[in-house]
């Protein structure tokens, strides 16, 4: 059984960047209740090997968020890979810009970030990477990504 609750779920870049042919995946916001931690003050949290410290969440009902890839499937209390793990205050404080922009972080990993792309004579799309890497998306991908 286990303690999250989906709160929110997100289509995103598979890899943090918007881009011509690039795939695209579910991200799930997670909410862990506020019951799932210590059963009152000094007490142990049987949950604390694997989540923050409980802290009490300004808008109540909420221990931490964890947010997780679509295909991180855990063991049912623990996520194996979290992109992201918060206490509930720190996610209620959070501007949603600023956490779209640490998700997408995670999700790129250590990939170099999107620079641009330029449509070739053929219809297929150069995308050019930071690092100056680039791929090329053929016409049939480049019409069919959204």
């Amino acid at each position: 059984m286990g303690i999250y609750g989906t709160r929110h779920v997100l289509k995103l870049p598979r890899y943090g960047d918007v881009h011509t042919g690039c795939d695209w995946i579910d991200v799930y916001v997670q909410g862990v209740p506020e019951h799932c931690g210590p059963a009152g003050p000094g007490a142990p949290d049987p949950y604390d090997d694997f989540l923050l410290e409980y802290v009490a969440s300004p808008a109540g009902g909420l221990h931490a968020i964890a947010i997780v890839r679509e295909d991180d499937v855990g063991d049912g209390l623990r996520y194996s890979e979290p992109l992201v793990l918060m206490s509930a205050a720190q996610y209620f404080k959070t501007p949603f810009e600023e956490l779209l922009d640490l998700i997408c972080d995670r999700l790129r990993g250590n990939r170099p970030r999107w620079l641009g792309e330029f449509q070739l004579e053929d219809g297929s799309t150069r995308v050019v990477f930071e690092d100056n890497s680039s791929i090329l998306v053929p016409p049939d991908k480049a019409r069919t990504s959204k």
